[in-house]
């Protein structure tokens, strides 16, 4: 199954394709979106129906990043040599596993249905450089990234926003079966459309070698993004974790506004990620937005604990949802940009970038929810993950610059 210029693959040389391709690239984001964050905005459905501690509550949501954690990098560098179109439209079925939920009902039973859901997500989302690496022209790589992560955030405030709704008019396995529906017939547009694209003079690229995948897991710079992601990522799902939780049982709200709440503190990145790659695009520098984001982030993180019910709150949810995506087009658009990248040298570094956040994404809403049980306080088990959000702000600092903006050229890729 090596990709090559062959019957089975069709070819496209008109370059105005490439929207095309964008659009599925963002539909996919909106659909992992959902799948990552579905079961959040039900939680305390889950728990009450299986009668959960608030750590396995954590699980419920997490495990899927526990899978991702472990399956992203070996699948970015076996699947690079593989049909695009096959291994992409297989892991985005994937997202939509959880259409069986009603019907392996049990706590073991949907955790095996959210880790088949984290193998399609470690498939399609280093996937996704290669393909933007393929298709988009380089100006238009930052905007690509800022649109279709805006589209992820776009499905993490669905998944709030809709769980509560739809678990009131059925209940909340058919909630969640419901938009694993929606992912699966979505992965059908994709294997419809998609088009490689024609190479430059006619000539097809030489298959990619392994060992030049490899080679990028040596860079300092590879280490950097990864370290950059560990604390901030691991604050942003502790807040959509427990969140709802909180604004439940200590503020006072219901279900659907606390769901509503956490859903807006997603969909505040939407706007976040569009800004951000504007900003990005604009000055030509990445490290900027990357420095003073990881600065701020974790303070705003306990003003959502801390801010009184009304505009306060809603401020504070808003704000800190913003900071939390718009450094993300800046640092996802750095491993398309060094000295001599490829599109499978792209994806494998996203690999690293994804695996290092979703490790932290899995741990710390568990941590948390063992704090909050052990002391029972949600301020100390968020305060304890908000601090660690200064990875962000570290790992800018010591980032070389790879836009064009940059006053020094950044280290050459080996």
């Amino acid at each position: 199954m090596v990709e090559t210029d062959t019957p089975r693959t069709e070819v496209v040389e008109a370059p105005a394709y490439r929207f095309v391709i964008y659009a599925l690239v963002i539909l996919m984001h909106l659909m992992l979106g959902v799948a990552f964050l579905a079961p959040a905005s039900v939680l305390p459905l889950i728990t009450e129906s299986w009668d959960l501690t608030r750590s396995q509550g954590g699980f419920v949501v997490t495990s899927v990043t526990l899978v991702f954690t472990v399956v992203t990098i070996p699948a970015a560098i076996i699947v690079s040599r593989w049909n695009l179109r096959v291994v992409f439209g297989v892991g985005w079925a994937l997202l939509g596993i959880t259409a069986l939920t009603p019907f392996l009902s049990g706590f073991w039973w949907f955790i095996a249905l959210r880790s088949v859901q984290g193998v399609g997500a470690a498939t399609v989302a280093p996937l996704t450089a290669t393909i933007i690496m393929r298709w988009a022209p380089p100006r238009e790589v930052p905007i690509v990234n800022a649109v279709a992560l805006a589209f992820l955030t776009v499905g993490l405030g669905v998944a709030q926003y809709m769980g509560p709704l739809l678990a009131g008019w059925t209940n909340w396995e058919w909630a969640i079966a419901i938009e694993g529906f929606v992912a699966a017939a979505a992965a059908l547009l994709f294997v419809f459309l998609w088009r490689e694209r024609a190479p430059l003079g006619g000539v097809p690229p030489e298959p990619v070698k392994i060992g030049a995948i490899l080679s990028v897991f040596k860079r300092r710079e590879t280490w950097l993004m990864s370290f950059a992601v560990v604390g901030p990522w691991a604050q942003f799902i502790t807040l959509n974790t427990w969140l709802p939780t909180f604004f439940e049982e200590e503020r006072g709200l219901s279900l659907a506004m606390a769901g509503l709440m956490a859903g807006i503190f997603s969909l505040a990145g939407a706007p976040a990620n569009v800004i951000g790659g504007a900003i990005a695009t604009f000055i030509g520098r990445r490290r900027p937005v990357i420095i003073w984001s990881g600065l701020i982030v974790g303070a705003a993180g306990m003003t959502t604990i801390y801010a009184p019910v009304g505009i306060l709150m809603f401020t504070a949810v808003i704000v800190t949802g913003f900071l939390h995506w718009l450094y993300e087009p800046s640092l996802f658009t750095i491993p398309i940009e060094l000295p001599g990248s490829s599109p499978e040298k792209a994806g494998a570094i996203w690999a690293a970038i994804l695996t290092a956040g979703n490790a932290s994404s899995f741990i710390a809403p568990i941590i948390a929810g063992f704090i909050i049980d052990e002391t029972g306080s949600f301020v100390i088990g968020i305060a304890v993950i908000a601090v660690t959000s200064f990875t962000l702000f570290i790992a800018g600092i010591l980032l070389p610059e790879t836009g064009p903006g940059r006053l020094n050229s950044p280290r050459p890729v080996n």
